[in-house]
């Protein structure tokens, strides 16, 4: 119940942001300062902590992951947005993390819970392997498509947007159809999948509307929310001994 506030916070902070109903991008002093890791760099480093989230044993590790990736979507955001509202996107993206962590805590980061490995061709192997053998196929898959002149996706001129949300949407599904009992990394995974859906549906609105900042927040809000009580549900019903939600 303590984040319900806290959301009701954030969404005022959204909706009170002063300036016209849509803002159109502007430069400042720290935006170009960061200019040399912006498009593929900023794509590769968004991407290389979504495979991370996949691969990492530690769930602690995996949000680590999770906060440099948000740190990675402004630089993203900044093509094709105000900095103002790359920045508020940020904040969200933290507060998100904010909530895991408590939620880690609360569950003791999910400790005791055994992740059975899969067996193909009667050999046994690690899921961790899977996933990672299947995100670089993905990835490979995703760099391809982002050059080509498709019309589902966005300019040619975009491609490191391209290559980045394709990436994303790919491996959230991947995260979501393997995680096993590992609710909060298919959390992760499920905020990794919205924040590719986001970033398109704002590259090809770039003049966005307060009230559009606001529903895209309240969603990655709501979804947290959603991770952080089904693991708690999950965790309590361990500990009495009962192993379904």
């Amino acid at each position: 119940m303590l984040y319900v506030p806290a959301i009701l916070f954030f969404s005022l902070i959204l909706l009170g942001w002063k300036g016209k109903a849509t803002i159109s991008p502007m430069n400042a002093d720290w935006v170009s300062s960061l200019s040399f890791l912006r498009g593929n760099a900023a794509a590769l480093l968004v991407l290389a902590t979504a495979v991370l989230i996949l691969v990492i044993p530690s769930l602690r590790l995996t949000l680590a992951g999770l906060v440099i990736q948000y740190l990675g979507m402004i630089l993203l955001y900044l093509d094709v947005i105000d900095p103002r509202l790359a920045l508020v996107k940020l904040m969200v993206g933290w507060f998100v993390c904010l909530m895991l962590f408590i939620t880690g805590q609360q569950i003791n980061w999910g400790r005791g819970v055994r992740i059975q490995p899969m067996d193909v061709g009667g050999r046994v192997i690690p899921v961790t392997a899977v996933r990672g053998v299947l995100a670089l196929v993905m990835l490979g898959i995703a760099w391809l498509l982002a050059q080509q002149s498709l019309s589902f996706l966005l300019p040619e001129t975009m491609a490191a947007l391209n290559f980045a949300l394709i990436g994303l949407i790919s491996l959230g599904l991947l995260g979501v159809l393997t995680a096993s009992d590992e609710l909060l990394r298919a959390g992760m995974s499920v905020l990794m999948l919205l924040a590719g859906l986001e970033l398109y549906a704002t590259a090809i609105t770039p003049t966005q509307s307060v009230g559009g900042m606001a529903l895209l927040a309240g969603v990655n809000l709501a979804a947290a929310l959603v991770v952080a009580f089904l693991a708690q549900k999950r965790y309590v019903h361990k500990r009495n001994g009962r192993f379904h939600l």
